[in-house]
């Protein structure tokens, strides 16, 4: 099983390579070989550039996924994967408030501590926000408008909240001398 934690995104995974014990390490699947992608850098730049290349692979040549979900609950769980090389994406769709950068991971995985194969995977995404920007338009209607008490002035205080703690606070102002 694949657990992903995120907000709201629509996770995709992809089996992309095989392990050669003769090479006592992962292959990419003949599927995969045209990406260009070198899986054997397992630096950190080296891990994300290969996923980004696989990405990138995928994308040009429409590869079906083994697995699509979309999360609401900032959890997804991919069960009934074999051993291999797994990719874990996302392909924006509407809905997607986060941003996910794509990531390699291997089923099994070793655990160094007991040295034993762990079957069962819990892996954790680092999911970005998106900025969702937009335009605050206040309206107001002056039906009538009385010179003798010179300007009329509406003013308005607007605050934003995130998980509960105020992130924006401003006072807005709107001045008539007509109607």
């Amino acid at each position: 099983d694949l657990e992903a934690e995120s907000k709201k995104a629509t996770i995709s995974i992809y089996k992309v390579g095989e392990w050669n014990g003769a090479e006592g390490a992962y292959a990419l699947s003949q599927e995969f070989t045209g990406s260009g992608a070198d899986i054997g850098d397992h630096t950190a730049t080296g891990v994300l550039s290969a996923a980004q290349t696989l990405e990138q692979f995928i994308k040009n040549n429409q590869i079906g996924a083994l697995s699509t979900q979309a999360t609401a609950t900032g959890k997804i769980q991919f069960t009934g994967l074999s051993s291999g090389l797994y990719l874990v994406c996302q392909f924006k769709a509407s809905g997607d408030n986060v941003t996910v950068s794509p990531y390699l991971t291997t089923l099994p995985v070793l655990n160094e501590e007991t040295n034993t194969w762990v079957y069962d995977v819990t892996t954790g995404m680092k999911p970005q926000q998106t900025q969702r920007y937009g335009d605050l338009e206040i309206f107001k209607d002056l039906t009538e408008y009385n010179a003798s008490l010179k300007d009329a002035l509406f003013v308005f205080q607007v605050e934003g909240t995130r998980h509960g703690e105020k992130v924006y606070s401003d006072v807005v102002s709107i001045k008539f001398n007509q109607a």
